[in-house]
C-alpha cells in the first residue's frame, strides 16, 4: 500500500522513468525504516497499470513528443510513466 503511494506521489511530475519512480520509493522506504525492493516497486508500478491508473508513454525523439503505447514488460526501462487524470 505504502509502495502504491510513493508511486503515485512519484508522478506528480508527469512522464517519469522507473529509475526516478524507484528511487523515490526505496528513499521514502529507507526514511521509514521499512525495506522496499525495485522488483516490489515494478510489481506495484504493473498493478497501476492494469487498473488504468497510470498511462505508459514512449518519448518519439524525431516528433519531440511522447506517444501513448501498450506496456508489453518487456524492458520497464524503455517507458515513461504519467499518473492517468480523470476525464
Amino acid at each position: 500500500m505504502l509502495v502504491t503511494l510513493w508511486i503515485k506521489d512519484a508522478l506528480q511530475k508527469p512522464y517519469s522513468t522507473f529509475d526516478h519512480i524507484n528511487t523515490y520509493a526505496v528513499k521514502q522506504s529507507i526514511a521509514m525504516g521499512i525495506e522496499t525492493s525495485p522488483a516490489e516497486v515494478k510489481a506495484a508500478l504493473d498493478k497501476l497499470i492494469e487498473k488504468n491508473i497510470v498511462e505508459t508513454h514512449q518519448y518519439l525523439a524525431e516528433e519531440k513528443y511522447y506517444a501513448e503505447t501498450i506496456y508489453d514488460k518487456s524492458n520497464i526501462y524503455w517507458y515513461f510513466f504519467k499518473l492517468k487524470r480523470p476525464d
